[in-house]
C-alpha cells in the first residue's frame, strides 16, 4: 500500500544539515564578541537622552546657513584698511617668504625678486646675500615699484649674510629685490627673501 498520506522531508533535512555544518564552521568566539559589543551599543542607546538629542537636531535644522555664508563672504572682503586703527607693524613674525636662490652676474642693478604687498604698513624685510669671490663684493637693494626704497647692502663674504630693514609699503605695492656684482661675470647670490610683521592697532594713553 502506497504511503500517499505522507510528504517527503528529505529536502528539508538536507537543508538543515547544511545549516548545522555552517554553524560548526562558525568562529563562535568572534560571534560572541560581536554580540557583546552589540549589547553594549544597545545599552548605550537606551541610556541616551533622546529628547536632548532631538533638541540638538532641531537646533541644527533651525540654523540659517545662507545667512552664515553671507557673513563669511563679508568677512573675506574685509581688509585691515577697513578696521579703524589697524595697520601692519614690523615684527619678527614671519608672514611671507620667497626662499628660492637667485644668482646675478650683472654689474648694474637688476631685478631678481618681486612680491605684491598685501597690507599697508611697515614691513620687516630680510634676505641673505653672498658673493662668489671675496675680492668682488655682492650688492643688493630693496626697490619699491621700480624705484630705490631701501638701503644699499653689500658683503664680501662667500657664505650667506642676512640683512634686515624696516620699510613702509602700501597695499598693492611691488616689493622688489635688485642685485648686482662688483665685477660683471662673477656671481652674486641671494636667498630667503622674507616679510615679517603683525596686524596691530594704535594705542592711545589719555592720562
Amino acid at each position: 500500500m502506497a504511503n500517499t498520506g505522507f510528504i517527503s522531508i528529505a529536502p528539508q533535512l538536507a537543508a538543515m544539515r547544511v545549516v548545522v555544518d555552517d554553524i560548526h564552521d562558525t568562529d563562535l568566539p568572534g560571534v560572541a564578541t560581536i554580540v557583546t559589543q552589540t549589547g553594549l551599543g544597545v545599552i548605550d542607546i537606551h541610556d541616551t537622552d533622546l529628547p536632548a538629542v532631538q533638541t540638538v537636531v532641531d537646533d541644527i535644522r533651525a540654523v540659517d546657513v545662507p545667512a552664515i555664508q553671507v557673513d563669511v563672504g563679508a568677512l573675506n572682503d574685509v581688509s585691515i584698511e577697513d578696521i579703524e586703527g589697524a595697520r601692519f607693524i614690523a615684527s619678527d613674525d614671519l608672514v611671507h617668504s620667497n626662499d628660492a636662490e637667485a644668482t646675478s652676474y650683472d654689474a648694474a642693478y637688476t631685478k631678481y625678486r618681486e612680491i605684491v604687498c598685501a597690507y599697508t604698513g611697515v614691513y620687516r624685510v630680510k634676505f641673505e646675500l653672498k658673493t662668489q669671490l671675496a675680492a668682488d663684493p655682492a650688492w643688493a637693494r630693496i626697490y619699491l615699484n621700480g624705484g630705490v626704497h631701501g638701503t644699499e647692502q653689500q658683503t664680501p663674504n662667500d657664505t650667506y649674510t642676512e640683512f634686515s630693514e624696516d620699510l613702509s609699503f602700501t597695499k598693492g605695492d611691488l616689493l622688489q629685490l635688485y642685485l648686482k656684482q662688483t665685477t660683471a661675470g662673477n656671481a652674486t647670490n641671494t636667498r630667503n627673501l622674507r616679510i615679517y610683521g603683525i596686524i596691530g592697532t594704535d594705542f592711545i594713553n589719555n592720562m
